[in-house]
């Protein structure tokens, strides 16, 4: 219904329910991924589904992309809800824990059906990202 005196119209909640277009199908979209080259310092990487500059889900679970850590799709849920893996991971240095994060979470939607708010709760209880360090290369200023 149109309002005069302000010129716009008023739509009532069941029109605009009404009126709202479907959202694209899954798998529409391409998901960007990273595609830096990265040696292979160990085991070759299953079939890469998501890729990001240190690690990628895979047919298998989630991987860096060096080849030298690998984390089972079986094992995705291990110790949750007290403790996860990006918890556990942001223990070690050499780590993008938000890298890891945001692989973690698209391994989990792809390899495994939980409740959103478990997870949530715990990525809430991670530590704040730690200020990256960048070594000085020789004869920079």
């Amino acid at each position: 219904m149109a309002d005069p005196d302000f010129g716009f119209v008023l739509v009532s909640g069941a029109e605009m329910l009404a009126n709202l277009k479907p959202k694209p199908h899954r798998n529409s979209g391409k998901i960007e991924t990273d595609q830096t080259p990265v040696p292979c310092r160990g085991e070759p990487l299953a079939e890469i589904w998501w890729r990001g500059k240190q690690w990628a889900v895979t047919a298998d679970g989630i991987e860096c992309l060096d080849g030298c850590y690998c984390i089972d799709k079986n094992r995705l849920l291990q110790d949750l809800p007290a403790y996860s893996w990006p918890e556990h991971m942001a223990t070690k240095g050499w780590v993008d824990t938000d890298e890891f994060a945001t692989a973690w979470l698209v391994a989990l939607a792809l390899h495994t059906r939980r409740d959103a708010s478990t997870i949530r709760n715990r990525l809430a209880m991670l530590p704040p990202p730690r200020p990256r360090i960048f070594p000085r290369f020789l004869g920079e200023q």
